[in-house]
């Protein structure tokens, strides 16, 4: 009985997008992994919607938040 944490949200889209690229690429072979995971595109996650860009470096909207003494004092969006 733990709530979930953002690490754990992360984690959970990290699964899912290999069961989608394994899906995605027709075979559970490590090239046609990763020819699928290279053109991921407008992927549904927990933590938002991303892309793999041509560098493969996964872009997606996010949230940076500025602590000040463990209290939350100010959010910006930013892409990663």
């Amino acid at each position: 009985g733990v709530e979930p944490d953002a690490f754990n949200a992360l984690a959970y889209d990290a699964a899912k997008l290999i069961c989608d690229a394994l899906e995605r690429g027709g075979e559970a072979e490590p090239e046609a992994i990763k020819e699928a995971l290279a053109a991921t595109s407008e992927f549904k996650a927990v933590t938002g919607t991303l892309s793999i860009d041509e560098n493969h470096n996964a872009q997606k909207a996010l949230v940076v938040i500025k602590l000040d003494n463990g209290v939350a004092v100010s959010a910006e969006n930013a892409t990663l």
